[in-house]
């Protein structure tokens, strides 16, 4: 994990050149584009994905996170994108969160006691919905734990990673 979201870009950017028909896959880009301040451009790109696969819970919820950006969270919440039903329980907390509104730390405790894999996930996503409401000091404490936790550590996913990203991108550092 480098957190060259910039360059990220570049290369996503570089793939589409060579195949346009890829845009619509590279849901990865959309993440960057949210890192580096280009709302308008990750909403785009994550609704994009959504059309190409409308099972996708998290797309939606990275949509609604640039839109809130850009729009406010009451104009995003407007505007979020309906999709089909998440097999991961976690998932489909946190989509009901975020369209609807919601208690994080109801989300986190449900999911604290469960598998690794879905407290990272109840705590990522409580920590993005604190900084999509800016509740600074309450995203970072979810976002940290997430990043802190075995599965952050541990796993290869993507989102581990992204965790990580996130508190680069923000100067947070355990203390």
């Amino acid at each position: 994990m480098k957190g060259d979201v910039s360059g990220s870009v570049v290369e996503f950017d570089k793939a589409i050149e060579l195949d346009p028909r890829q845009k619509a896959y590279l849901w990865q880009r959309g993440l960057s584009l949210y890192y580096l301040d280009r709302f308008e451009e990750g909403a785009e790109q994550f609704r994009l994905d959504v059309a190409q696969n409308p099972n996708d819970t998290e797309e939606s919820i990275w949509c609604f996170l640039c839109e809130a950006q850009l729009y406010g969270v009451d104009e995003a919440r407007r505007r979020f994108l309906e999709v089909g039903r998440d097999p991961r329980p976690v998932m489909r907390e946190a989509y009901n969160m975020f369209k609807d509104g919601g208690d994080p730390e109801k989300l986190v405790a449900a999911f604290s006691s469960i598998q690794e894999s879905e407290y990272f996930y109840a705590s990522l996503y409580a920590g993005l919905y604190y900084e999509s409401q800016s509740k600074t000091d309450a995203a970072k404490v979810h976002l940290l734990a997430a990043s802190q936790s075995p599965y952050g550590q541990r796993s290869g996913d993507y989102m581990a990673s992204l965790a990580k990203v996130h508190c680069l991108c923000r100067n947070w550092s355990s203390i």
